[in-house]
């Protein structure tokens, strides 16, 4: 009731946590297992988001535009929302 509720106001951040923290409570083997893959791929996927944050700094850099850019990982919830979506759960 309150995630949705959330994402209507706009208040992503609080959104994603209420769903991750849900997500948790009502699947915890798939959220075990989400964890522990995060967990695992964590050191290459941080250099990958410089990477590109970088790259992309740089292009905009030279296009003139000021811009501020992050990069951050997919929420426990939304990776398994994709996955039954796809059919792998």
């Amino acid at each position: 009731v309150y995630a949705p509720l959330a994402h209507r106001l706009g208040v992503q951040e609080i959104k994603h946590e209420l769903e991750d923290r849900c997500f948790e409570i009502l699947f915890p083997g798939p959220h075990a297992e989400i964890e522990e893959k995060l967990a695992e791929r964590a050191p290459e996927r941080d250099v990958f988001i410089e990477k590109v944050i970088g790259e992309l700094r740089s292009m905009l850099a030279d296009a003139g535009i000021e811009a501020t850019i992050i990069g951050r990982p997919k929420h426990h919830y939304s990776i398994y929302r994709k996955m039954v979506e796809q059919g792998r759960p």
